[in-house]
């Protein structure tokens, strides 16, 4: 988070922020008489709790700051929620006012398939339809003057994938998603026209080919960073099965998608280490040269933290979990660009949840104490530095320096 935006509740005006979910490329207008239609599948709803929002869209001027647009009344923009009401698998279509413009029941299969349409009429009201499945007819379900501004961009969003499996697409033809305003921890389809909160095998965007194998990756761009910015990863691996689950690297927007130039922070994977007994467990493992390697344990089903401190103005970043830091100084990542965390996930066993903690999820005081504490005692220990260079064959303008530095084990210099 930008130490001038500690709330970090939205992006800059090029790339609007939205919670869990993504704009449309399409702005519209209220002149052009063009509409959007979204169809919206849920599945595998794990517990139907009363409250629980299954998945929000409509129409916004720009960022969407709030959680849930349900709420007190905004001009900046309109919307329609789905809320399960109770047990019985009841669910609710709400608009922003709050008022149930439908009801129906999801399936005893934990299934359902809705289709909306919005459209903008020239007397400046938006018009929400749903579609009729007998006969593909439209029904008008609600309408809105809500919002005065004539350029209108359409948004969705998805609750966590531990709720439910939520796939939203675009059926109009010549419409698209705009990726680089996608929330972290979803999925975007290369034509950019569907998105979901689980990894499926058509979201090809979201593979990569590593050593003629597939690997599902996550992007986390480190946004709205002029000078100097915090940001918190948490993860958490549940139960693992693999040897190998995941690796974290850092790269840069220009380098997308295929990340050629990047950075490789370390690879979570099965490990054994010693306090009074040997235990088998599961740690980051970071490479100092070609034949030895540091472990640093990270249990299973725990949730763990990533601190890292980006510097724009000296291209540098300080990474830093538990009592370790590694301190990583590259133009090429931090100069020019957005600065890219990539979790490459390794397998498709395991589950895994990474993302980008919200200012309410720490107290930022209480973070500034603990960390920094830590990071300034750390800072006085005396580590070597090394020159290493990227994977790829040919480096950009700069190398990169890294180095870590433990006071208890002195890990000294990393080398991949």
């Amino acid at each position: 988070m930008p130490f001038e935006n500690i709330n970090q509740t939205c992006g800059n005006g090029y790339m609007p922020y939205i919670f869990r979910g993504v704009f449309t490329k399409t702005c519209f207008e209220y002149e052009n008489g063009k509409r959007i239609a979204f169809k919206i599948n849920v599945s595998r709803v794990k517990k139907y709790t009363p409250g629980l929002v299954l998945f929000e869209f409509g129409v916004s001027t720009g960022a969407v700051e709030r959680r849930s647009i349900l709420g007190f009344p905004s001009s900046d923009f309109f919307g329609w929620s789905l809320k399960v009401l109770n047990s019985a698998r009841e669910v609710a279509l709400i608009n922003t006012g709050g008022r149930v413009v439908k009801s129906s029941t999801i399936s005893v299969f934990d299934e359902a398939s809705y289709v909306y349409s919005i459209e903008f009429h020239h007397n400046r009201t938006i018009v929400l339809q749903t579609k009729n499945s007998n006969d593909n007819s439209y029904i008008f379900l609600d309408e809105a003057r809500s919002i005065k501004d004539n350029s209108l961009f359409g948004f969705a969003k998805v609750c966590k994938s531990i709720n439910a499996h939520v796939t939203v697409m675009l059926t109009e033809s010549n419409m698209t998603f705009n990726r680089s305003t996608l929330y972290p921890n979803l999925y975007i389809a290369v034509d950019n026209r569907t998105f979901s909160n689980i990894p499926q095998s058509s979201l090809l965007s979201k593979f990569i080919h590593q050593n003629t194998e597939e690997n599902i990756f996550q992007d986390i761009m480190l946004l709205n960073c002029t000078l100097q910015c915090v940001y918190v990863v948490n993860f958490r691996v549940t139960t693992p099965t693999a040897n190998d689950v995941f690796t974290l690297s850092l790269t840069n927007s220009q380098f997308l998608p295929s990340a050629t130039y990047n950075i490789t922070l370390f690879t979570y994977t099965r490990c054994s280490f010693t306090f009074y007994a040997t235990y088998e467990s599961f740690c980051f493992l970071i490479y100092r040269n070609n034949s030895t390697y540091s472990n640093i344990p990270m249990v299973p089903n725990t949730w763990h933290s990533v601190s890292i401190v980006v510097n724009r103005k000296q291209h540098s970043a300080s990474i830093m979990f538990g009592k370790h830091v590694m301190d990583i100084q590259d133009i090429n990542i931090f100069g020019q660009g957005t600065p890219i965390l990539r979790s490459v996930f390794l397998t498709v066993e395991d589950s895994v949840e990474i993302h980008l903690a919200d200012s309410d999820e720490f107290d930022i005081l209480t973070w500034f104490s603990y960390e920094f504490t830590n990071y300034a005692c750390l800072k006085n220990f005396e580590g070597d530095q090394q020159t290493i260079y990227s994977d790829t064959e040919k480096d950009p303008q700069d190398s990169k320096d890294i180095f870590i530095s433990e006071p208890y084990q002195g890990l000294g210099t990393i080398k991949r």
